[in-house]
């Protein structure tokens, strides 16, 4: 599985959509294992843009 997320990051404008989205939300949310969403999140660089992280 690491192999698969290595080179792969957010699409563009996702940074931008989430920053947008601050105010009214500021959690993730997946039926995926917290730590591999919390995982991917960190490798995509947008894990501390989330005050929470439930999967």
């Amino acid at each position: 599985m690491e192999a698969i997320v290595r080179n792969i990051g957010p699409f563009p404008g996702v940074r931008e959509a989430i920053d947008a989205l601050r105010p009214y939300a500021d959690v993730a949310v997946s039926s995926t294992t917290q730590e591999v969403l919390i995982r991917d999140l960190d490798h995509c660089g947008i894990l501390n843009c989330f005050d929470a992280v439930g999967g």
